[in-house]
């Protein structure tokens, strides 16, 4: 192994949105992101379509492209019976093919087990996306000893707008998480594991309080006016601020190491949740069966904002779940496998499965439907009945096209009963190659909403929904940004806007590997 490779510390900022920094560097409360500006080379990220995928740090880990590692969406539907998973990651990752000694802690779908890399993940990831793995094999344990438990391992999939003190307590607990990794990203880089060529750190806290807190920040949020909201802007700017410090403590100890820092994509607020878990698979649900499933409480309002037995559940799906009733001929699902599950995080994730989404619950229903929605995290995504492909199919293959049409038809049809107006939707009908050559990830067709939707209505099978709002955050922001400094770099104007999926390259090429993108060209240049 060369040990002249040049020396480089990657730190991700897991939905660190570039619009919530800057108003927080206004107010003088990001003084570190402030001087790492002033000395870096700033670029613009660009995610395109695969920030839908919610796979950002799969592709980061890996390298790869989705049409490269076959994977579209963190779950995963087999055909033959119906079913469905939400599996780890199934790619080695990119810093095998680097001549580097390579540390790494708590990166998303990095796959100790099939890296020579040190460290640990699944740690306190909000999307781990691998099991808890470490190198040496008893790092894990020495860590759990020395620095205790995730300090907010109740919260980092937090339902807690109903409430005002939960609110609280979970900003507390986040902020106490933010203070604790960066103990241990310290202790690991310095102390315990200091012979490194390539480090790379993932925070996660940023994730979880956008998702969260995101109606506090944004005061045009429908959810704004709660009493957890003031808690809830609280509680990110808190976020914010402690992750600075471990920013800025970073740059003190390790001194003249070059530093890539960047965030995949910028956050906003939630459009997906309930339009892709919920009012999709009802809607389809009714026009293939002429059958009710979901019946909403009727005191619950058109805007999200809960109402009578909202607070009191433990969740979201503790509110939902309980009005769905539907009729099929797959027996019960299963307690799948499940890697991030958002609704009862325990130590060991692997135990859960995905039945807690309510898109999970019309699966006895789909040999009957000629279409129906998967479970879905940051769109809708459909899938057509085909015959040949699915078990059961029941569309015959040269009515493919037009499943699809009737799919969008129903949608277009539908209205926003808050405004009468019609959904402000866009839709992706997926036609590359052929559909019985599907990937078990990708779907037929994908609904992606502009506005947040709490109820539909149809004009024949009448109003989908309401139901409340699950989270308030998600993957809607701007573009990501990123920050280059390395001794000899001088601040500079924006270098410009490159891909997402470029950075695993301009990884390689900062620790010496040929520059194989416009991003890795740029940084290396002198």
């Amino acid at each position: 192994m060369n040990r002249n490779r040049p020396r480089l510390l990657v730190l991700g900022l897991d939905a660190f949105d570039p619009a919530v920094a800057s108003r927080l560097k206004a107010e003088g409360r990001l003084p570190a992101l402030e001087r790492l500006e002033s000395r870096s080379r700033r670029f613009s990220l660009d995610p395109g379509p695969d920030r839908y995928t919610g796979l950002a740090w799969d592709h980061f880990s890996s390298g790869l492209r989705p049409e490269e590692s076959r994977r579209w969406s963190a779950v995963s539907f087999e055909p033959a019976e119906y079913q469905i998973s939400q599996p780890t990651t199934r790619s080695q990752p990119f810093t095998e093919r680097l001549d580097t000694r390579t540390v790494v802690f708590d990166v998303p779908y990095f796959d100790l087990r099939e890296a020579a890399a040190g460290g640990m993940v699944s740690w306190g990831a909000h999307d781990p996306g691998v099991e808890p793995a470490s190198r040496p094999t008893g790092l894990a344990d020495e860590i759990l000893e020395k620095f205790g438990p995730y300090p907010a391992s109740d919260y980092v999939y937090g339902h807690v707008w109903p409430d005002a003190e939960a609110t609280r307590a979970m900003a507390a607990a986040m902020v106490a998480a933010v203070e604790r990794r960066a103990e241990i990203t310290s202790w690991l880089l310095t102390q315990r594991l200091p012979g490194w060529d390539l480090a790379m750190a993932v925070v996660g806290e940023y994730h979880s309080a956008t998702e969260a807190f995101w109606h506090g920040w944004e005061e045009s949020h429908p959810l704004h006016g709660l009493p957890s909201a003031e808690p809830a802007r609280q509680g990110l700017v808190a976020v914010y601020e402690a992750l600075d410090r471990m920013l800025g403590r970073l740059l003190d100890e390790l001194g003249d190491t070059p530093l890539l820092a960047f965030t995949p994509h910028g956050m906003g607020r939630n459009l997906a949740d309930v339009p892709a878990m919920l009012l999709l698979p009802e809607l389809l649900y009714r026009n293939s069966t002429g059958k009710q499933g979901f019946t909403p409480d009727p005191r619950w309002p058109l805007d999200g904002s809960g109402g009578p037995g909202v607070a009191e559940a433990g969740n979201w799906s503790e509110a939902v779940l309980p009005r769905l009733h539907i009729e099929g001929s797959v027996q019960a699902a299963p307690w799948w496998r499940f890697w991030a599950q958002p609704e009862a995080p325990l130590a060991q994730p692997s135990d859960y499965g995905l039945h807690w989404m309510p898109a999970t619950r019309y699966r006895e229903a789909w040999p009957a439907m000629k279409a129906f929605a998967l479970p879905s995290y940051y769109d809708a995504r459909v899938r057509v009945n085909l015959e040949g492909r699915e078990g059961r199919g029941i569309v015959p293959h040269g009515r493919y096209r037009e499943a699809l049409d009737e799919v969008a038809a129903l949608l277009e049809s539908c209205r926003d009963p808050r405004s009468g107006e019609p959904l402000e939707i866009d839709i992706e009908r997926r036609l590359q190659g052929d559909p019985m050559d599907r990937d078990s990830t990708d779907a037929d067709l994908v609904v992606r909403f502009r506005k947040d939707y709490y109820a539909f209505d149809h004009p024949s099978l009448g109003r989908i929904g309401p139901a409340p709002c699950r989270r308030t955050g998600g993957h809607t922001g701007g573009l990501g940004v990123g920050y280059h400094w390395a001794p000899g770099v001088t601040g500079s104007p924006d270098l410009g806007l490159f891909e997402t999926l470029d950075v695993p390259g301009a990884v390689a090429a900062l620790t010496g590997a040929a520059a194989s993108n416009r991003l890795a060209a740029a940084l290396t240049q002198p």
